[in-house]
């Protein structure tokens, strides 16, 4: 945005008039008529895209307990997810499960719930672009567990990435 700003405050002054030299010039071959000088710059504003992902106040481990196992899930409530988008036709959203002790996931707390199964899952979410940046997301996670799941630590079993749609 800065750079916005810079390139808007150096076109203002290229367009605020002709230097003197030229404005003389064109007084002295305009044949006593009024002087006249004209210009025209083209101003183009690129603005690059942006997908970022950043995971803040995920574990690196969860211990299950015997609840837990008893009770078939484990929910995970603390984790924020900060995502900089600025694709106009949003994005993707993809979650896996990395361990055999977890057979589902549900994330809720974005704008739209993720899950993910046995296999890969791509949610699509909205575009924020032209809205001011949010806040990271407060979110929970509920991790259905396998029938053979064990008591125990357990490495975080969720991976997610962010891709363009």
């Amino acid at each position: 945005m800065r750079n916005a700003g810079i390139l808007l405050a150096f076109a203002c002054a290229v367009l605020s008039g002709v230097p003197g030299d030229a404005r003389a010039e064109a007084s002295a071959t305009s044949g006593g008529s009024s002087p006249r000088a004209s210009a025209a710059v083209r101003l183009a504003v690129v603005i690059p895209r942006v997908l970022q992902l950043r995971l803040l106040d995920h574990p690196n481990a969860i211990d299950i307990s015997a609840e837990d196992v008893a009770r078939g899930y484990v929910v995970i409530q603390g984790p924020r997810i900060d995502i900089l988008a600025n694709l106009r036709g949003g994005f993707l959203l993809r979650a896996e499960l990395r361990d055999p002790a977890f057979t589902e996931m549900e994330l809720v707390g974005l704008e739209v719930s993720v899950r993910a199964g046995a296999f890969p899952q791509a949610t699509r979410l909205p575009s924020n672009a032209g809205a001011p940046r949010r806040e990271p997301a407060a979110v929970a996670y509920r991790l259905r567990l396998a029938p053979s799941a064990s008591v125990g630590r357990h490495a975080w079993p969720v991976a997610l990435t962010v891709q363009d749609s």
